[in-house]
């Protein structure tokens, strides 16, 4: 009996130090792939195109403003075929909408 305890104290010793070991490998890559994803906008050749996102989200943006000028001055009804006063003039009808 006596004889197993040193072999149990050394396996717990071993198991402590393997525990340890594999924490610390599995916190330095999960540090390494936070610093990686940290700036997806970057230089390192694993990061988005900067340039073409920036762009991509401008046109966007001056696509929507282009549609609500468009909308907030009634010229969105050119789009559709039909003419402002006609809506006007056929609201409540029933009639269908003709171009």
């Amino acid at each position: 009996m006596l004889a197993s305890q040193p072999l149990n104290a050394c396996s717990l010793i071993a198991c402590a130090a393997l525990r340890v070991s594999a924490f610390t490998v599995i916190f330095s890559g999960l540090t390494a792939m936070g610093s990686s994803l940290d700036n997806p906008l970057g230089d390192d050749p694993s990061d988005l195109p900067g340039v073409s996102y920036s762009t991509f989200i401008k046109d966007g943006c001056e696509a929507w403003y282009a549609g609500v000028d468009r909308a907030v001055a009634g010229a969105w009804w050119e789009g559709l075929g039909v003419r402002h006063s006609q809506s006007k003039a056929r609201r409540g009808t029933g009639k269908d909408y003709e171009a």
